[in-house]
């Protein structure tokens, strides 16, 4: 409940929110489930339209660097010295995105 009204009193606020890294998908699902019933109608979207901003852009990322991992163990891939990039921990970070742990 502080959150949402932290969320609709401190404009800070708002904006941090919006540069988090993430939200977990049980997260996501938890906040705007939530904020229907605790939340002034009038930032309502905003809200849901910034929770779903950022587990998107995550999503989107964190599909990336699985893809690019899968390719790292393909048997195609005869690049000894090829770039991991990001994706070296990317299954454990799906894990903890799906899940929270």
């Amino acid at each position: 409940v502080t959150l949402f009204e932290m969320y609709v009193q401190q404009r800070d606020f708002r904006d941090l929110f919006a540069q988090q890294e993430m939200l977990c998908l049980p997260h996501y699902d938890l906040l705007v489930s939530m904020c229907t019933e605790n939340m002034d109608k009038k930032y309502q979207k905003q809200f849901i339209d910034a929770c779903g901003e950022l587990t998107s852009k995550y999503l989107d990322n964190l599909e990336a660097d699985v893809s690019h991992y899968c390719k790292m163990y393909d048997y195609r891939n005869t690049g000894a010295n090829a770039d991991w990039g990001n994706s070296k921990d990317s299954i454990e970070r799906a894990i903890k995105f799906l899940t929270t742990r």
